[in-house]
């Protein structure tokens, strides 16, 4: 069981790693002028008793760099959503048609954001993997028994 966890734990480290190195990184990425293809919510629920649901704000647009044109539907690598009154209000500030600013990686276009950086929520995912990866060790190495 404890390898169970320390599997979980590296890739949930590795992953929050790579998601706060490229949030970081996207805040000097150079800009382009997008336009807004469409923008929606989306609703998750989850299976257990209480059937919480979350909703993440579904955003694509379109841009081209060195004539060649791209599409995402990256809104940023912060953790963003949450309710749908939250989910609205961000959804609300894209209009169809509409531009935007593309933040996008000068070395791999096809990767952007339209929101650069990372918020506190963006830690999660590393902090959990630590901790997880922590009693990993612990438990193999018998502390926890």
């Amino acid at each position: 069981m404890w390898y169970l966890f320390g599997a979980v734990g590296l890739i949930a480290l590795c992953g929050g790693a790579i998601l706060i190195w490229r949030g970081f990184a996207s805040r000097g990425w150079p800009t382009v002028t997008g336009v807004i293809l469409s923008a929606d919510m989306e609703k998750h629920s989850t299976t257990g008793p209480d059937k919480a649901s979350s909703w993440v704000p579904k955003v694509v647009y379109e841009y081209t760099v060195d004539e060649e044109r791209f599409q995402s539907d990256r809104l940023s690598y912060r953790v963003l959503g949450g309710s749908a009154v939250k989910c609205s209000q961000i959804v609300a500030g894209y209009t169809v048609g509409g531009e935007t600013v593309v933040y996008y990686k000068p070395t791999s276009p096809e990767q952007a954001v339209l929101v650069p950086g990372v918020s506190a929520l963006s830690y999660f995912p590393l902090l959990f993997g630590a901790l997880m990866t922590v009693l990993a060790g612990l438990g193999i190495m018998g502390v926890l028994s």
